[in-house]
């Protein structure tokens, strides 16, 4: 009992010092999402680099000005010349033409530094949350000036801008073809040559529109750094200590005084939270934790999922947290397996002869086998985009699902830890966007609506991930055997469901809702359905009548959000038939060219996927992995449905929830919440009679 009471004041303290971090200190930064000032720095410094390389070819280029740059007159006075006269001039000719060559070169990397200068811009916008729509008119201009250029960066098709290819090949003809070519190559080249002095205009406007957007941006940031009033401050607080004692509850009953759980959690927010030399001291810990004992292994990168867009820096390097984590987790289950090993315990073959974990192998081999392929279509931009996905997306959580399946297999590891792992951390990020909601911070406001995103880099993926969390949770609530599971369960479901309802994502209302509601159908609760449904139609009047403008805004249906992803779909269903077989390649499609799709341009969003799971997986990995994405669905809701274990409601309505809302957004790839897939994979295919330790 004092032991218990030791383990009580620890957690106790710990649990608040966790929630108060939202108090004092400010949010890490989104190294993997949109732009930190390091990136924005070393973008600007890149494309001052690039305009200085431009103006030395421009500079060199200069001898071409008066009658040495009218190649049409000197490609019509190659006929007049001797043979031995004609030599002389043709050569000289491919000569100055290499030069244009070579300033149409420096421009086009000048005109790539420039877009990425214009895109760290953005994405810095992006981060001032609320704040950015204010900027939105701000951007106009730099929108019109685009327009002017020829595809593909604008819309002008009244003339065609040739790049530095275009000169080399005209070299080329003047040189070695024949004098009909040579001098027609020559005409080319001078009308030609007044495209480049148009676009060193635009280049020039493009860059001093840039700089000026810059100054705007730097003057409303600062000032973002207001005095909060003293009322944001109590209601933070409350809410913080509500959130404290929340957690406190629910932790000293799942955790029951298990010291090196604790521990763990400390090595954890180690590892993440504090720089260089003390983050090894957490890497070593949880290393040396797994290694005694491996189930964490299985949880550690769900409590990840969250803080994906929350980079760990190793050195130079940039990791997320949970591919750090899987790391992490190899090693220790490494010094695990060769510990028992000299102890004489050795794995043994028998589990060889289990077929119940076979459909999970053969599922993770499928969808390597899509991923390689989709790197030979003929559609791929991107390839190191690509490969980097490979290993986030494919590779990595696939390794770790054979490795949690051995857990599983062993005995080392429950089901149950699984799935309170993710709704637990679930829960503490709901808290932590509710206490930055209080102070202003974490908000993203379109079209007149205020929109929690917490520490995720929008609200739409923050509703993803906690409109998973709140189906576990209630369905957790409303079928677990124990009555401190089931007011745990009720517990967590509290900060979850204002957290689902502030991101005002509509993907996760609905996601929730179905998830709900498939469970009270498969347990037979028809009045419970019926009232749930009654307190959901009064209460969403009600708010009509209270905010009837707001109503109108959050359910809009035909505009904003509802009709972009439309054009959306649309375009990635012209990109499908463009390429159906092997799809585009891992994350690619915000690199695919928006004329030849239709895809639609926000300047303050980027659209890195179609907003529909089927959609997005056909695009990445092709029809194989649609196929196997779709054998993976229907293996899990067939096992549910056929299945007797009282976890089967839980996890039933998580993958409802991610299949309801993925049809309306990204619920899969992306390397965050494709851990939870593979768990809710893991656990459908688990058989309790066939866990014994080999």
């Amino acid at each position: 009992m004092a032991q218990m009471r030791q383990f009580d004041r620890v957690l106790a303290l710990l649990v608040v010092g966790l929630c108060f971090w939202t108090l004092l200190l400010p949010m890490p930064a989104l190294s993997n999402a949109n732009a930190p000032a390091a990136l924005l720095q070393s973008s600007l410094a890149t494309l001052n680099q690039q305009a200085e390389q431009r103006q030395i070819a421009v500079t060199a280029a200069a001898v071409l000005d008066g009658e040495r740059g009218d190649f049409e007159q000197r490609g019509v006075q190659l006929a007049q010349r001797s043979p031995d006269q004609q030599a002389q001039a043709r050569q000289a000719l491919a000569d100055d033409v290499n030069l244009l060559a070579q300033a149409s070169l420096a421009a086009e990397q000048e005109r790539q530094a420039l877009q990425a200068y214009d895109a760290a811009l953005m994405g810095q916008t992006r981060d001032l949350g609320a704040l950015a729509e204010e900027l939105r008119s701000a951007t106009w201009p730099i929108v019109e000036q685009l327009k002017l250029y020829p595809p593909p960066l604008g819309t002008r098709g009244d003339w065609l801008a040739p790049n530095s290819a275009y000169f080399q090949t005209r070299a080329i003809t003047i040189s070695t073809g024949t004098l009909d070519q040579a001098t027609q190559a020559a005409i080319e080249v001078g009308r030609a040559s007044y495209s480049q002095r148009q676009l060193r205009e635009l280049d020039q406007t493009y860059r001093q529109l840039l700089d000026q957007y810059a100054q705007t941006l730097q003057q409303t940031s600062a000032s973002q750094i207001t005095q909060r009033p003293w009322w944001r401050w109590a209601l933070a607080t409350s809410l913080a200590l509500g959130l404290a004692g929340l957690l406190w509850w629910v932790l000293r009953h799942v955790l029951v005084a298990d010291w090196l759980l604790l521990v763990a959690g400390l090595a954890f927010a180690t590892w993440f939270g504090f720089p260089w030399p003390l983050a090894a001291l957490g890497l070593l810990a949880l290393v040396s934790l797994i290694m005694l004992r491996p189930s964490l292994a299985a949880c550690l990168p769900l409590l990840a999922i969250p803080l994906y867009y929350r980079a760990r820096l190793v050195g130079s390097l940039s990791f997320p947290l949970n591919e750090t984590l899987f790391g992490i987790s190899c090693a220790g289950l490494g010094l695990h397996f060769v510990w028992r090993w000299f102890q004489g315990q050795r794995p043994q073959l028998t589990l060889l002869k289990a077929r119940w974990y076979w459909p999970v192998v053969a599922l993770g081999l499928g969808l390597v086998l899509a991923a390689g392929l989709s790197l030979s279509s003929s559609g791929l931009v991107e390839r190191a985009t690509a490969l980097r996905e490979l290993r986030r997306t494919i590779v990595e959580p696939t390794i770790w699902a054979l490795l949690v399946l051995g857990l599983l297999a062993t005995n080392r590891v429950k089901p149950q830890s699984i799935l309170w792992s993710y709704i637990v951390m679930a829960a503490w990020i709901a808290g932590d966007g509710l206490v930055r909601f209080a102070l202003g911070e974490g908000v993203w406001a379109t079209t007149g609506v205020p929109r929690l995103i917490g520490l995720l880099p929008s609200s739409t993926a923050l509703g993803v991930y906690l409109g998973a969390g709140l189906a576990g949770s209630l369905a957790l609530a409303l079928s677990a055997e124990s009555m401190q599971q089931r007011q745990a369960a009720w517990l967590l479901s509290l900060p979850l469901s204002f957290g689902v309802l502030l991101t005002f994502t509509r993907g996760a209302w609905l996601g929730v809702i179905g998830a709900v509601a498939l469970v009270l159908l498969l347990q037979r609760r028809w009045r419970l359905l019926l009232g749930a449904g009654g307190v959901a139609a009064i209460g969403l009047v009600g708010f009509g009548l209270i905010q009837p403008s707001l109503l109108a805004r959050v359910l809009r249906l035909g505009e904003g959000t509802g009709s972009a992803r439309q054009e959306i779909w649309a375009s990635a269903w012209r990109a499908v038939q463009d390429q159906p077989l092997f799809g585009f390649g891992l994350d690619q499609f915000a690199h695919l060219e928006p004329s030849s799709y239709g895809i639609p341009q926000i300047r303050f969003l980027t659209l890195a996927h179609p907003h529909n799971v089927l959609l997005d997986v056909w695009l990445q990995l092709g029809l194989l992995g649609l196929l196997v994405v779709l054998a993976m669905l229907g293996w899990q809701i067939w096992r549910w449905l056929h299945s007797r274990v009282a976890l089967r409601y839980v996890a039933l309505a998580m993958l409802a929830d991610l299949v309801i809302h993925g049809m309306l957004d990204q619920t899969m790839l992306g390397g965050d919440m494709i851990y939870l897939w593979w768990s809710l994979l893991l656990i459908s295919v688990w058989r309790p009679a066939a866990t014994e330790e080999s």
